[in-house]
């Protein structure tokens, strides 16, 4: 990699040789145009501050990699001249179009909104564009979406590459600006951060044989694969007529299937909550989402809506979605509560475990069958009324679409670890890890609009439908997400169940409990049943058992869908969802949302030398040293004024927009009805 230069050092000829490359024809409706395949990557570094309490920002060093030719600059003057002179050179425009990644575009996007002309930005959500075109012909994407990484970790996963993002370089507390002078090790700092994201799309490229066929999202590449396997010309036309049964009527049956839609379920067990236990024992589902992808049936086919049935169970040869409401509602054990009272669009007189429903005197949910199937067990109630309902023909997933989930199981299990195969593994290991996420998309966005300014203007239902039922190369079902987390969070919560109360936390695909030699046998009959009903899927389609249970690079059969074990901690306290600490031969570990998982044992340390345990409960503060955590303060007016740096030197600054990134504190904060819930089980 050549040395970093100041952008106006570097003559004409080296920036008009990078242009020297194929340029890739593309059509956008009725326009075609070319794009130069040139990977290209942009930065800028920010000092944030306040101006008579007034938060501020200002940028001091802004990194481009052209192709490997590495700049830099100091002020926005010399973005701009930059800008001019690789457009002018390379002759960038509408119709010869430049792609440059931004690592987190969200952020660099906030900075630049004001200094081009837009002439297309593509977001889903509000400040979050994946896409930017300018009328100059610079096409600005975000690698961030695209890879799912922060860099450090996006460096280490790069395949012919070798980088490493420079860490605990740079005191972002100090004041910078475009007067302070930068040091090599501070300007090696910037310059990696653009090189690592250069070095990733040169990767894309390879990957997918053109700069043009790099999609804007990490589950981009698994919807590709697998619809083109679905769409095989030995499959499109079958493919294709199955898909046209699968159909939403219109808006209330989407609404309905909207507000059945639950993630996975993370909570703990409030009787073990603020407790300290030793040797708690860990189980982890192996591929908790893709087994049951294909291990169980779903909606495969319009559903028929019913106003009402007596007994949702008669239905046992479709799916069911409906609305009920429950009179009288009583937890039946003490081991946990599922129902999320945030899901419950009715709530009279209920009490809460930290969100979850204990009992009521009415709540209404959107539920399906398969959730049914828990409830029954947590939950007792005088009377239940069942409306709505939305009942699909219950399948298995098309074989196709089966066999695609499968390829990228045995790639992920196969590859692991196999020298000159990690490119294949990691694409394999996150395309499986993604599989989920394309089934549960959101079909009917709002359109974010940005003209100058953020919009988010109404789409209309009745048309989005229409074009999704019609769409000829659809391969997915909307209704499937649902189902593929309905039945995850089954075959969790009645693991949980069969535990009983020595259960102490679950998060989604894994337990935490005691006495682990007790419900062994829960654990290895629960994986004799899931192989069962994998076997007997594999049978339907016509496939090998062989497939469920793949090789590593050492013989060793992976199995999958079933429970692994992950050892045994020496001590486990949790304080609720996403709050736990865990100490394992001395080692400490801590995972707490919003909170920085490295730094945050250390500074229990620090509180309670003897016992860190003990410094972990409610209340807890962390200050910003430890917390690891930014606020961010879009700016969108205009800002002016004189900032002094750290080394004293004064600077005029001017920026058209601006974001302020700020340390946070975290405060370990239950809330007053959980407390008052855990003073009650006290009591």
């Amino acid at each position: 990699m050549e040395k970093p230069r100041r952008a106006a050092d570097v003559p004409d000829d080296e920036i008009r040789k990078k242009f020297h490359v194929k340029r890739t024809k593309r059509r956008a409706g009725d326009k075609v145009y070319e794009t130069y395949e040139l990977p290209a990557a942009f930065d800028i570094e920010t000092s944030s501050f306040r101006e008579d309490g007034e938060k501020r920002a200002v940028m001091y060093l802004w990194q481009f990699d052209l192709g490997g030719l590495c700049v830099y600059g100091r002020s926005w003057d010399e973005f701009g001249d930059w800008m001019c002179r690789i457009r002018d050179l390379g002759g960038v425009s509408k119709s010869h179009r430049m792609v440059i990644y931004v690592h987190n575009l969200a952020y660099e996007f906030q900075w630049i909104r004001n200094r081009f002309e837009w002439a297309e930005v593509f977001a889903r959500e509000m400040r979050k564009p994946m896409r930017a075109l300018t009328k100059d012909g610079f096409e600005f994407r975000c690698s961030y979406v695209l890879s799912g990484y922060a860099l450090k970790t996006l460096a280490k996963n790069l395949h012919y590459y070798k980088i490493e993002k420079l860490d605990a370089e740079m005191d972002y507390t100090l004041v910078r600006t475009p007067y302070t002078p930068l040091t090599d090790t501070e300007l090696e700092y910037g310059i990696t951060d653009v090189q690592i994201v250069e070095y990733y799309i040169r990767e894309q490229i390879l990957r997918n044989g053109s700069i043009t066929r790099i999609p804007m999202t990490k589950t981009s590449y698994v919807r590709r694969e697998i619809r083109d396997r679905c769409y095989s010309p030995e499959n499109r036309e079958s493919y294709r007529t199955r898909m046209k049964t699968m159909t939403i009527s219109g808006p209330d049956e989407y609404a309905s299937l909207l507000r059945a839609f639950i993630g996975g379920f993370v909570h703990a067990n409030a009787y073990r909550v603020g407790r300290v236990y030793e040797r708690v024992a860990s189980v982890d589902l192996t591929s908790s989402y893709p087994t049951v992808m294909i291990a169980e049936k779903f909606p495969c086919g319009a559903a028929k809506h019913l106003e009402s049935i007596d007994d949702v169970r008669r239905l046992s040869a479709y799916c069911v979605v409906f609305d009920v409401t429950f009179f009288g509602i009583e937890a039946a054990t003490d081991i946990d509560h599922p129902i999320s009272a945030s899901k419950c669009y009715v709530k009279n007189g209920w009490r809460e475990d930290n969100g979850r429903i204990v009992s009521a005197d009415c709540i209404s949910i959107t539920l399906t069958d398969v959730d049914m199937e828990y409830v029954r067990l947590y939950y007792t109630w005088q009377r239940a009324d069942y409306t709505n309902v939305w009942a699909y023909p219950r399948q298995y997933l098309p074989t196709p679409f089966v066999e695609g989930i499968l390829s990228l199981y045995q790639i992920k299990t196969e590859l692991k670890g196999v020298k000159g195969k990690e490119r294949e593994y990691l694409a394999g290991k996150e395309n499986l890890n993604s599989s989920y996420g394309m089934t549960v998309t959101n079909i009917l966005r709002d359109e974010i609009v940005y003209d100058g300014e953020w919009k988010s203007e109404e789409v209309s239902v009745p048309e989005e439908i229409r074009k999704y039922n019609a769409g000829r190369r659809r391969f997915l079902f909307y209704p499937w997400g649902i189902y593929v987390t309905a039945y995850a969070r089954r075959n969790l919560l009645c693991t949980m169940y069969q535990i009983g109360t020595d259960y102490i936390y679950a998060d989604t695909d894994s337990i935490k409990f005691l006495n682990r030699d007790c419900h062994w046998e829960v654990i290895e009959q629960y994986n004799a049943e899931i192989t069962e009903k994998l076997e007997k899927a594999l049978t339907y389609h016509g496939l090998s058992f062989d497939l469920i249970r793949p090789k590593d690079k050492n013989g060793v059969e992976r199995p999958l869908g079933c429970w692994t074990d992950e050892g045994v901690y020496d001590r486990f306290k949790t304080l609720g969802a996403k709050r736990y600490l865990v100490e394992e031969n001395g080692d400490l570990q801590a995972t707490v949302a919003g909170c920085n998982k490295n730094l945050l044992p250390t500074y229990l340390k620090q509180v309670s030398p003897d016992d860190p345990f003990e410094a972990f409960r409610n209340g807890l503060y962390v200050p910003p040293d430890y917390a690891g955590r930014l606020t961010a303060e879009y700016i969108d007016e205009e800002t002016y004024g004189i900032v002094t740096d750290y080394l004293g030197n004064k600077y005029e600054y001017h920026e058209l927009s601006s974001v302020n990134m700020e340390p946070g504190t975290y405060t370990m904060s239950l809330s007053a009805m959980f407390l008052d819930y855990l003073d009650e089980l006290n009591r």
